[in-house]
């Protein structure tokens, strides 16, 4: 009798180490998942403002050539919040036609690239396209 008493307890043991184990793998499974959706959102937070930024970039430049149509751009801009810069390459073309406008900005480990086809400068700015890219092959 007190044999079989015995095992019922080891039985028993064995359960409730057997769904610690099961529980323990879960919670540890959650917080990974929980680690990797930060990373993820921290990513795409990043990429958000390095395009913001590289938009902010090829903003400043297009006003500076509507201004100027001589402006040549190669200047580079961290004025926007820490951790944050933003280049402007050499512009392309000459006068009011047939421009190119290239600008790059990089918050933390993730950068944008923007290249801009400028159709005119005068009287109205013109964009013929304006396209996020993974290399500038358009300037400088």
């Amino acid at each position: 009798m007190m044999l079989h008493r015995s095992k019922n307890g080891y039985l028993l043991l064995i359960s409730i180490l057997i769904i610690g184990a099961i529980a323990s793998v879960i919670t540890a499974s959650l917080i990974l998942l929980g680690n990797s959706s930060e990373l993820t959102a921290y990513s795409v937070d990043e990429s958000f403002r390095a395009r913001n930024a590289a938009e902010a970039c090829a903003d400043y430049a297009l006003l500076a050539l509507h201004n100027d149509p001589t402006y040549t751009g190669n200047v580079t801009i961290s004025a926007f919040t820490t951790n944050v810069t933003c280049s402007i390459y050499p512009i392309g073309g000459s006068g009011n036609w047939n421009r190119t406008l290239c600008t790059e900005a990089q918050v933390g480990s993730t950068v944008s690239r923007l290249e801009i086809l400028i159709d005119t400068l005068l009287p109205q700015i013109e964009v013929s396209s304006w396209q996020e890219v993974p290399e500038i092959s358009l300037c400088g």
